[in-house]
């Protein structure tokens, strides 16, 4: 790729970054926001334009480099889970009708926001600052990271049980080893 192929696609994941975060804000504060989720509404937006900004800087400037890269899909990630539960919260709030997307959308933003999370705290301390690991010895801890954070989203999108974060589904309706069902 490009340096210039790369800085382009690394401002328009930035784009729309941005529109999944108004897209986020207009569909909570339409579906009747909780007043203790102020805060979070104001901290998280904040967190994922912050990481969207570094990561599309540093994608843009050094495309080789997996730092910019790894922000960026973790601002995406927090943007689609927030766009996600607000779809959601505007099926609790009766603005839309509760169909299978929306509960799909609720079942998404319970648990996508997390690659957000492990991923750029994870690999920032393994490649910082050259992008690179500190030497070949180090790729089993690469491997081990990303195995386990595969995992733990893996068992919070398909374990049986409540799903703490979503806003219509009582119980997780892709839950394996348990019957799931459409609550």
């Amino acid at each position: 790729m490009t340096s210039r192929t790369a800085s382009r696609l690394a401002w328009t994941l930035w784009a729309l970054n941005l529109v999944l975060l108004v897209a986020s804000a207009v569909t909570a504060v339409s579906g009747g926001m909780p007043p203790g989720q102020v805060p979070l509404a104001v901290l998280l937006p904040a967190f994922q334009l912050t990481s969207a900004t570094v990561g599309a800087l540093i994608a843009a400037r050094h495309p080789g480099n997996p730092i910019g890269w790894l922000f960026l899909a973790a601002a995406l990630a927090w943007g689609f889970a927030g766009l996600a539960t607000g779809v959601a919260t505007l099926g609790a709030a009766g603005v839309i009708p509760i169909t299978g997307w929306v509960r799909v959308a609720d079942w998404l933003g319970s648990w996508l926001f997390l690659p957000g999370i492990y991923v750029p705290v994870t690999f920032l301390f393994l490649l910082f600052p050259t992008g690179r690991l500190p030497s070949p010895r180090w790729r089993w801890v690469g491997v081990l990271a990303a195995t386990a954070i595969a995992l733990i989203t893996l068992e919070s999108a398909l374990a049986p049980g409540p799903l703490e974060d979503a806003v219509i589904l009582k119980s997780n309706p892709y839950a394996l080893g348990d019957q799931a069902v459409w609550n």
